[in-house]
């Protein structure tokens, strides 16, 4: 009971110690309710497999009858009993080739089902990513917006000291009050947004607490061409499954299509008791030929199902390819227009920045109103929100960008 509370208590600290959507991605995916269930899926998909394997081995069973007749007149017996034990071996030779491609069947829907675990933990790993961006994405307007409110409160003050020695007037201070008051109740709804998104990362992953220090690491490194991603489609989990599912119904159509062919057993018996005129035969053995005449159609009608089955993934797999060229080329498209964007927004950062302290230094001298420092401060601030936001969403349409041919950054 101790060592459990203590594996617990350590998986606990790990969990906190993760500031990245990769790491809690790491230390929480096996616990995920959805991976639980996909991997139960491919234990089944994997025992089904080896129930088509033993269908190559011989059944051995022990069997044992006892009957009552009714003699009949001439009889040599005189019992109306008859008890018999022995031992049943029946082997399967051949059965029309379904056995064979049933075994490839179900060992390529073995490895479908693998390929489909290991995309259930990639969207997993999408959610997080999606939930850790819009946390990051409104901490990150709390922290601006708290920013401004102090510098706010700051002015405030300054407003007062000066309107008592007859510097400013009235009105600037209710102005910048009433500002200041404004931004309090943004300061609120955004403390609550950020609780709300709290909440549903930890109840997505399980945990007790989400770590302050919680982050998206940059990704500086050059994006490689287009063509890469679009070349690299096929590592992604979902489209080795998907391609898997199509081999594997290549093969089911097959199995079915043996139906049509007819059936060799092997069956031998071994007697260790035996009554009546044969009780003098310890053994025998038979080889039985089954030739399918008419089933009223049912071979023919699991042969089409299996064709359109194979169809239907067929198409799907081009929804998934198209969907995904088209996700792949707009997330680059995006990401690549950055520079521009990124240039244009650091300028942008720095010239406002520079332009409040200015304002300050000359609304001190009295050169400019209140109105125009206000203007000035909000100017920066929406700078800074623009900036910070644009770092993150670069970064989360990186991540995006790699997902999709089934890389995690």
């Amino acid at each position: 009971m101790h060592i459990k509370l203590l594996v617990l208590f350590f998986l606990m600290q790990i969990s906190a110690m993760a500031t990245t959507p990769k790491e809690l991605w790491q230390n929480t995916v096996k616990k995920e309710l959805t991976v639980e269930k996909t991997q139960a899926e491919t234990n089944q998909t994997a025992l089904q497999y080896d129930q088509v394997k033993s269908a190559f081995f011989p059944t051995l069973d022990l069997k044992a009858k006892h009957a009552r007749f009714d003699p009949y007149s001439g009889s040599s017996t005189t019992t109306n009993t008859q008890t018999t034990t022995w031992l049943n071996l029946q082997q399967t030779i051949f059965k029309g080739t379904s056995e064979y491609y049933g075994l490839k069947e179900y060992s390529f829907k073995a490895d479908a089902a693998e390929y489909l675990l290991s995309n259930s933990e990639l969207k997993f790993y999408e959610k997080i990513l999606d939930h850790v961006y819009k946390l990051l994405t409104i901490r990150s307007d709390l922290k601006n917006t708290d920013k401004q409110v102090k510098l706010l409160d700051q002015r405030v003050q300054e407003l007062k000291r000066r309107l008592k020695i007859g510097r400013s007037r009235r009105s600037e201070v209710l102005q910048a009050s009433s500002q200041s008051a404004s931004l309090n109740a943004t300061l609120i709804d955004l403390q609550t947004q950020a609780k709300g998104a709290e909440y549903e990362l930890k109840e997505l992953l399980q945990l007790t607490e989400i770590p302050q220090n919680l982050n998206i690491d940059l990704i500086n490194e050059k994006i490689p061409e287009l063509g890469y991603f679009l070349a690299n489609t096929n590592k992604h989990p979902q489209v080795m499954s998907l391609q898997k599912s199509i081999e594997a119904s290549d093969y089911a159509v097959g199995a079915y299509r043996g139906g049509h062919f007819p059936t060799v057993t092997f069956d031998s018996n071994y007697y260790l008791n035996r009554e009546g005129s044969q009780k003098d035969s310890e053994w025998d053995f038979s080889v039985n030929l089954t030739l399918p005449i008419y089933s009223g159609g049912e071979t023919s009608s699991k042969v089409e199902e299996s064709v359109q089955k194979k169809t239907a993934i067929i198409i799907e797999q081009k929804i998934d390819e198209r969907d995904r060229s088209v996700n792949i080329t707009n997330l680059y498209g995006q990401i690549m227009s950055n520079p521009n964007r990124e240039k244009s927004l650091a300028e942008a950062l720095k010239l406002s920045e520079e332009n409040y302290q200015e304002n300050i230094k000359e609304s001190q001298l009295g050169v400019i109103s209140n109105l125009d420092l206000m203007g000035a401060l909000q100017t920066f601030i929406e700078a800074q929100k623009a900036w910070d936001k644009f770092l993150l969403e670069k970064t989360y349409k990186i991540n995006l960008l790699y997902l999709a041919i089934g890389e995690v950054r």
